[in-house]
Protein backbone atom coordinates (compact mmCIF):
# COMPACT_ATOMS: atom_id res chain seq x y z
CA UNK A 1 0.00 0.00 0.00
CA UNK A 2 1.90 3.01 -1.18
CA UNK A 3 0.21 6.64 0.59
CA UNK A 4 -0.51 9.62 -1.31
CA UNK A 5 2.16 11.62 -1.42
CA UNK A 6 0.84 14.75 0.05
CA UNK A 7 0.97 12.76 3.41
CA UNK A 8 4.49 11.69 3.09
CA UNK A 9 5.74 14.31 5.43
CA UNK A 10 3.09 13.47 8.12
CA UNK A 11 3.39 10.18 8.35
CA UNK A 12 7.10 10.34 8.15
CA UNK A 13 6.88 12.86 11.52
CA UNK A 14 3.75 10.81 13.33
CA UNK A 15 4.48 7.61 14.18
CA UNK A 16 1.27 7.48 16.11
CA UNK A 17 -0.98 8.51 12.71
CA UNK A 18 1.56 6.11 10.57
CA UNK A 19 0.35 2.74 12.87
CA UNK A 20 -2.98 4.07 12.57
CA UNK A 21 -3.41 4.29 8.99
CA UNK A 22 -1.61 0.54 8.61
CA UNK A 23 -3.87 -1.03 11.30
CA UNK A 24 -7.15 0.76 9.06
CA UNK A 25 -5.84 -0.71 5.88
CA UNK A 26 -5.24 -4.55 7.42
CA UNK A 27 -8.78 -3.95 9.31
CA UNK A 28 -9.61 -3.13 6.03
CA UNK A 29 -9.07 -5.96 3.67
CA UNK A 30 -9.43 -8.29 6.39
CA UNK A 31 -13.13 -7.67 6.76
CA UNK A 32 -13.37 -7.55 3.11
CA UNK A 33 -11.81 -11.65 3.26
CA UNK A 34 -14.43 -12.71 6.64
CA UNK A 35 -17.44 -10.85 4.96
CA UNK A 36 -16.58 -12.87 1.77
CA UNK A 37 -16.10 -16.41 3.75
CA UNK A 38 -19.45 -15.80 5.16
CA UNK A 39 -21.37 -14.96 2.17
CA UNK A 40 -19.71 -18.32 0.90
CA UNK A 41 -21.51 -20.33 3.90
CA UNK A 42 -19.06 -19.98 7.13
CA UNK A 43 -20.75 -19.56 10.11
CA UNK A 44 -19.56 -17.76 13.69
CA UNK A 45 -16.53 -16.24 14.27
CA UNK A 46 -14.47 -15.74 10.84
CA UNK A 47 -11.09 -14.88 11.00
CA UNK A 48 -8.23 -14.24 8.69
CA UNK A 49 -4.74 -13.08 9.55
CA UNK A 50 -1.65 -10.99 8.02
CA UNK A 51 2.01 -9.88 8.69
CA UNK A 52 2.76 -6.28 7.57
CA UNK A 53 6.57 -4.73 7.26
CA UNK A 54 6.19 -1.22 7.34
CA UNK A 55 8.93 0.90 5.61
CA UNK A 56 9.36 4.64 5.58
CA UNK A 57 11.84 4.99 2.78
CA UNK A 58 12.26 3.59 -0.59
CA UNK A 59 15.60 1.75 -1.79
CA UNK A 60 17.28 5.27 -2.35
CA UNK A 61 16.84 6.30 0.93
CA UNK A 62 14.02 8.68 -0.24
CA UNK A 63 11.47 9.21 2.27
CA UNK A 64 8.24 6.96 0.95
CA UNK A 65 6.46 5.76 3.21
CA UNK A 66 4.52 2.42 2.96
CA UNK A 67 3.34 -0.69 3.49
CA UNK A 68 4.37 -4.38 2.06
CA UNK A 69 1.21 -6.91 3.48
CA UNK A 70 0.78 -10.41 3.63
CA UNK A 71 -2.65 -11.62 3.92
CA UNK A 72 -3.87 -15.03 4.30
CA UNK A 73 -5.92 -15.61 1.02
CA UNK A 74 -9.31 -16.64 2.94
CA UNK A 75 -10.63 -17.09 6.82
CA UNK A 76 -10.85 -19.53 9.07
CA UNK A 77 -13.96 -20.27 10.76
CA UNK A 78 -14.90 -22.41 14.05
CA UNK A 79 -17.44 -25.76 13.40
CA UNK A 80 -17.93 -27.07 16.10
CA UNK A 81 -14.68 -27.89 17.53
CA UNK A 82 -12.42 -27.75 14.49
CA UNK A 83 -11.29 -24.76 12.32
CA UNK A 84 -12.24 -24.86 8.72
CA UNK A 85 -10.41 -22.50 6.24
CA UNK A 86 -12.58 -20.94 3.36
CA UNK A 87 -10.43 -20.44 0.80
CA UNK A 88 -11.16 -16.70 -0.99
CA UNK A 89 -10.96 -17.80 -4.94
CA UNK A 90 -10.12 -15.51 -7.31
CA UNK A 91 -10.41 -11.99 -6.77
CA UNK A 92 -11.98 -9.49 -9.50
CA UNK A 93 -10.56 -6.06 -10.31
CA UNK A 94 -13.45 -4.64 -9.11
CA UNK A 95 -13.45 -6.25 -5.48
CA UNK A 96 -9.99 -4.80 -5.20
CA UNK A 97 -10.79 -0.99 -6.23
CA UNK A 98 -14.12 -1.38 -3.88
CA UNK A 99 -11.71 -2.56 -0.56
CA UNK A 100 -8.86 -0.31 -1.49
CA UNK A 101 -11.67 2.54 -1.62
CA UNK A 102 -13.44 1.81 1.62
CA UNK A 103 -9.75 1.74 3.29
CA UNK A 104 -8.78 5.13 1.71
CA UNK A 105 -12.04 6.37 3.06
CA UNK A 106 -11.61 5.34 6.35
CA UNK A 107 -8.13 6.61 6.35
CA UNK A 108 -9.63 10.32 5.06
CA UNK A 109 -11.95 10.25 8.14
CA UNK A 110 -9.72 9.44 10.53
CA UNK A 111 -7.27 12.28 9.61
CA UNK A 112 -10.05 14.63 9.49
CA UNK A 113 -11.32 14.34 12.30
CA UNK A 114 -7.94 14.02 14.07
CA UNK A 115 -7.09 17.40 12.24
CA UNK A 116 -4.60 16.05 10.16
CA UNK A 117 -5.68 16.87 7.18
CA UNK A 118 -5.13 20.91 7.09
CA UNK A 119 -3.66 22.75 4.17
CA UNK A 120 -0.34 23.35 5.31
CA UNK A 121 2.13 26.55 4.90
CA UNK A 122 5.20 26.42 2.62
CA UNK A 123 7.86 24.95 4.92
CA UNK A 124 10.56 26.68 2.79
CA UNK A 125 9.26 30.01 4.65
CA UNK A 126 9.17 28.41 7.88
CA UNK A 127 12.01 29.64 10.00
CA UNK A 128 12.31 26.25 11.49
CA UNK A 129 15.20 24.45 9.62
CA UNK A 130 14.29 20.76 10.64
CA UNK A 131 10.49 21.66 8.84
CA UNK A 132 12.54 22.88 5.48
CA UNK A 133 14.95 19.70 5.75
CA UNK A 134 11.54 17.70 5.93
CA UNK A 135 10.36 19.21 2.98
CA UNK A 136 13.82 18.47 1.02
CA UNK A 137 13.24 14.74 2.23
CA UNK A 138 9.99 14.44 0.73
CA UNK A 139 11.00 16.00 -2.91
CA UNK A 140 14.86 14.76 -2.90
CA UNK A 141 15.70 18.10 -4.00
CA UNK A 142 18.16 20.21 -1.86
CA UNK A 143 16.26 23.07 0.25
CA UNK A 144 15.88 26.46 -1.48
CA UNK A 145 17.43 28.84 0.16
CA UNK A 146 18.36 32.74 -0.75
CA UNK A 147 21.90 32.80 1.32
CA UNK A 148 24.66 30.16 0.38
CA UNK A 149 25.96 28.11 3.61
CA UNK A 150 29.95 29.50 2.12
CA UNK A 151 28.62 33.36 2.28
CA UNK A 152 27.87 32.84 6.64
CA UNK A 153 25.07 34.68 6.30
CA UNK A 154 22.92 33.82 9.69
CA UNK A 155 20.17 31.82 8.11
CA UNK A 156 22.63 29.71 6.22
CA UNK A 157 24.80 29.13 9.39
CA UNK A 158 21.25 27.73 11.48
CA UNK A 159 20.85 25.62 8.37
CA UNK A 160 23.93 24.20 8.23
CA UNK A 161 23.47 23.59 12.23
CA UNK A 162 20.06 22.06 11.34
CA UNK A 163 21.50 19.48 9.05
CA UNK A 164 24.38 18.55 11.47
CA UNK A 165 21.62 17.57 14.53
CA UNK A 166 19.00 16.25 11.83
CA UNK A 167 21.76 13.48 10.67
CA UNK A 168 22.76 13.13 14.16
CA UNK A 169 19.40 12.18 15.68
CA UNK A 170 18.38 10.30 12.53
CA UNK A 171 21.69 8.00 13.08
CA UNK A 172 20.03 7.59 16.11
CA UNK A 173 16.11 6.87 15.02
CA UNK A 174 17.33 4.47 12.65
CA UNK A 175 18.55 2.41 15.44
CA UNK A 176 16.28 2.06 17.22
CA UNK A 177 13.04 -0.13 17.50
CA UNK A 178 10.80 1.56 14.75
CA UNK A 179 7.65 0.72 17.58
CA UNK A 180 9.51 3.22 20.34
CA UNK A 181 10.34 5.78 17.26
CA UNK A 182 7.84 9.10 17.64
CA UNK A 183 9.28 10.46 14.83
CA UNK A 184 10.48 8.60 11.42
CA UNK A 185 14.31 9.40 10.29
CA UNK A 186 13.71 12.04 7.69
CA UNK A 187 17.20 12.36 5.76
CA UNK A 188 20.82 11.75 6.89
CA UNK A 189 22.71 14.16 5.00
Amino acid sequence: MTFPFSWWRRLAQDGASFGVLTRIFVESVERFYETRAARRGACGAVKSGAVTDVQRTSGDMRLNPHLHVVFLDGAYHEDGTELVWNELGDLRTGEVGQVLEHAVGRMLRTLRRHGHLEIEHDVEEDDEPEAVLCASAVSGREPRHTSSPRNGSAGSRRLLRARSRTTSRCALRSMASPCTQRRAPVRTI
